[in-house]
């Protein structure tokens, strides 16, 4: 039972620098491996905190010469979380600073994008800084912009032919994940939790912020809120798991909207939700396009979440391409697909000795029946593993056969980008 202890046993966080995280992850051991970008909101509150606020010159300096630092230390690039505080606080500007020291090493560019013209941003930075732009988790969340895709790709297409180097990723399902709070108004989560929830004890902040709240997602973004469509995930002690909150102010004879700030303040971020706001047509217009490549935008974790019923795309996200768009949709081809999963994200990364099969090339390699190759993982559920998974191997040593894992081996690395 020994590396089952290890597993669940918690990190002390006494790491300063990509260095330290790197020698913490390998003294725990992995179980896969890693390639680390920087964070912009973690450069954020190393070199000011939490606040809305523009950063000083001294703070933006402090920002841009620790991504220099991540970057001599082996980080393939940085990415940024725009709807998350506090990254989302970083102004265009600042994130052009930060992109222009990523281009100046090569390095990729990975946004979390934000605002009803997310991909014009993210065209606009990479024309400014020269950066190569990964555009993550491409979807289209607005119901009433559902079925047009096709306008998107050909934003793509026409900034990559001015020479601007864009492209995107995006994970095969209707709907997404994150903390309730982060569709909360923007100034309500300035300076942490505890700052929050002050606010709200305030009736003039929690009148302003309802009213916020009634022009849609992160003030002013245009997405309306559909209380049937917000799924609870996970809260502390259980509550409403599983459950729309429509569902469940209705049951406690609530406006849904004073309902979320109510949940929000009572536990902070650590309120889950599953939010169904997207369109089957988008998701595969944006997979089947040959810009784009395969990404869960899930975590690492066990397969046991005790109460929680987390997104499945941290459980299903591959198989599910294989089976239900290569075999049974017939989105994609299996030799497109597994290149949007493993070639090209590589390639992307400037990974030279991983994601295709050949002579010297490390040996990650994963067997599949591809007649049986399928996702099980289902929203509201507990997790279930995928099935024909037949062979998993990290860094030549095999740790899943026939579905089961049979190696209590850590082979996993944290793969750093040297030049």
């Amino acid at each position: 039972q020994d590396h089952l202890a290890r597993a669940t046993a918690r990190t002390e966080f006494t790491w300063t620098d990509l260095d330290g995280y790197a020698r913490a992850l390998a003294a725990n051991g992995l179980g896969l491996n890693v390639a680390p970008l920087a964070g912009h909101g973690t450069l954020r509150v190393a070199a000011m905190g939490t606040d809305q606020r523009p950063p000083s010159p001294d703070e933006l300096g402090r920002m841009r010469r620790d991504l220099t630092i991540a970057l001599d230390q082996g980080a393939w690039g940085m990415s940024t979380g725009l709807t998350h505080v506090p990254s989302a606080y970083g102004a265009f500007d600042e994130i052009v600073a930060l992109a222009r020291v990523l281009a100046s090493r090569g390095a990729l560019y990975a946004t979390h994008a934000r605002g009803p013209d997310g991909i014009g941003e993210s065209i606009d930075l990479g024309r400014e800084s020269g950066v190569s732009v990964e555009h993550s988790h491409m979807a289209i969340n607005n119901p009433a912009h559902w079925g047009t895709a096709d306008r998107q790709l050909a934003q793509l297409e026409q900034a990559r032919a001015t020479g601007i180097d864009i492209v995107c990723d995006v994970y095969p399902y209707i709907a997404s994940s994150s903390s309730l709070t982060q569709h909360l108004p923007l100034w309500v989560q300035s300076g942490g939790t505890e700052a929050m929830r002050r606010r709200m004890s305030d009736p003039a902040a929690r009148k302003r912020a309802l009213q916020d709240m009634t022009e849609g997602w992160f003030t002013g973004n245009g997405i309306p809120f559909l209380w049937d469509r917000f799924m609870i995930a996970d809260t502390p002690d259980g509550y409403g798991i599983a459950r729309t909150i429509e569902d469940l102010a209705a049951e406690a004879g609530a406006d849904p909207y004073e309902f979320t700030l109510a949940l929000c303040e009572r536990y902070g971020n650590a309120v889950r939700v599953v939010i169904f706001y997207r369109d089957e047509r988008d998701v595969e217009a944006f997979l089947a396009h040959p810009l784009s490549v395969v990404g869960s935008d899930g975590n690492a974790v066990p397969m046991d979440q005790g109460r929680a019923r987390i997104h499945p795309r941290s459980f299903g996200t591959f198989p599910r391409v294989l089976g239900r768009y290569v075999r049974e949709h017939r989105t994609l081809g299996l030799e497109q697909a597994i290149r949007k999963m493993s070639g090209e994200t590589a390639r992307r990364l400037g990974m030279r000795d991983r994601g295709t099969i050949a002579e010297g090339k490390a040996a990650d390699l994963v067997l599949f029946d591809p007649r049986s190759v399928a996702d099980t993982a289902d929203f509201g559920a507990a997790p279930t593993p995928p099935v024909g998974m037949e062979l998993v191997v990290v860094n030549g040593v095999v740790m899943v056969e026939h579905g089961a894992i049979t190696s209590e081996r850590r082979p996993g690395r944290v793969l750093l980008r040297t030049g």
